[in-house]
């Protein structure tokens, strides 16, 4: 006679009934058996102790709730990742404004241009540069 306090299904019902039951595409943890270390008998891997003798399920590893951690951490990493390259890429406005003051810094510092003429460009090199750092916030 079975003792059917603990557990009211036998091992063969169990077997039968996961045979029988319908496959669950969104299924994503399956339940398997395992032997117990402490009594040999087979109860399942998503128990957190044996259901015969009550030993604690040492290969318990959380299963489900790791997987969503992970992906949620990955979720977070990539987001990070994205957030960094958009704040590393120019746009064309910044190249362009870039460019022009590095053009400006080359006409500042031509030899055939008379002395006055260069100290007004690079006032206008000085000007082009504060507001470009005001408008993007860094140095070109």
């Amino acid at each position: 006679m079975r003792d059917t306090s603990a557990n009211p299904y036998s091992h063969d019902d169990l077997l039968v009934w996961s045979h029988e039951r319908p496959h669950d595409p969104q299924e994503t943890c399956r339940s398997m058996m395992i032997n117990c270390t402490e009594c040999g008998k087979e109860y399942s891997d998503q128990a957190k102790a044996c259901v015969h003798c009550g030993a604690p399920n040492v290969a318990k590893s959380g299963g489900c709730l790791k997987a969503a951690i992970g992906l949620v951490v990955m979720v977070v990493l990539f987001a990070i990742f994205v957030i960094a390259i958009r704040a590393y890429t120019l746009d064309p406005q910044e190249m362009i404004d870039s460019e022009a003051i590095k053009e400006c810094r080359n006409t500042e510092n031509d030899e055939l241009l008379s002395v006055e003429a260069r100290r007004l460009a690079r006032d206008a090199c000085d000007l082009m540069e504060k507001r470009y750092n005001e408008k993007y916030g860094h140095a070109p």
